[in-house]
Formats: C-alpha cells, sequence, structure tokens
C-alpha cells in the first residue's frame, strides 16, 4: 500500500478501546464514544440446525478488534483518535 494511505507508526484501534474493568470508576459514560455489547448464544443457531460456535464471538471480537486497522484512515477522510470504544 502506498505511504498516503497508512504508515507503520499510526496508532491502532487499542489505544482507545478499554474493556469495562479498566475504565470502572475512572471515566465517566459520557466519555464513552461506540459501545459494543456482547451476547454469547448458541440457541438460536442450534434451533435452526447451524454450526454450533457463535456464543464465543463476543470473546473473540474481544480479542482481536484492538489488534486491527489504524485509527487514521486517511483514504476515506477518517480519524478515530478522538474517540473512547467500550468493550
Amino acid at each position: 500500500m502506498s505511504d498516503m494511505l497508512f504508515r507503520l507508526d499510526d496508532p491502532r484501534l487499542g489505544k482507545i478501546i478499554k474493556h469495562r474493568a479498566d475504565i470502572s470508576g475512572t471515566k465517566s459514560k459520557d466519555d464513552i464514544s461506540i459501545g459494543f455489547i456482547g451476547f454469547p448464544n448458541d440457541e438460536g443457531v442450534r434451533r435452526n440446525l447451524g454450526r454450533i460456535g457463535s456464543a464465543q464471538g463476543p470473546g473473540v471480537i474481544r480479542e482481536l478488534l484492538p489488534k486491527l486497522g489504524c485509527l487514521i484512515n486517511r483514504e476515506f477522510n477518517v480519524d478515530l483518535s478522538g474517540y473512547l470504544i467500550l468493550i
């Protein structure tokens, strides 16, 4: 990719993502910009004869989301560095 789109030293999503246990008592609810709620349940998948495993989804998202992408997307002129995301 071109240097215009990203740089190796760009901050990653993990810099603005916090687990709710990490912010208890230190931040106001008003400081949180985005929140993810996970519902670990396989019942709907089981009833529809699907492949069980969706209950693991919220944990996997919490583990992988901080490792994804950079906060600044120059191609679409997006800068997330002023946000706090709660998982």
